[in-house]
């Protein structure tokens, strides 16, 4: 079996990685709006948001690089929480730049 997932999406929203001092604060998150790549009975094509935990040194390295409507892709795992609100995250394990505005400015 494998636990892997891959998404690649537009950066809606950046990671706060003001005032992170704490050395247990691991992971990040942050939020890609991904298009579905087919329509719907409706012949839209959803959005929807996600949240996915990066690393602290992606998440700097995003906060430096990117800005919102870049596009990411990330790779990762899927982490099943017994303790969390949450049922599963997604924590990434390799971020990929694919397009960057400040890159084409």
């Amino acid at each position: 079996m494998f636990n892997v997932f891959v998404l690649v999406g537009k950066l809606d929203k950046l990671p706060i990685t003001e005032n992170i001092r704490d050395s247990s604060c691991h992971y990040l998150p942050i939020e890609l709006e991904i298009t579905q790549n087919f329509r719907n009975s409706n012949g839209i094509y959803e959005t929807y948001v996600i949240s996915v935990d990066v690393t602290r040194g992606d998440a700097e390295l995003i906060k430096k690089y990117c800005e919102i409507g870049d596009i990411l892709g990330i790779k990762g795992r899927i982490n099943f929480s017994k303790d969390s609100n949450a049922a599963f995250s997604l924590i990434s394990e390799k971020t990929i730049f694919i397009d960057l505005k400040k890159r084409r400015a």
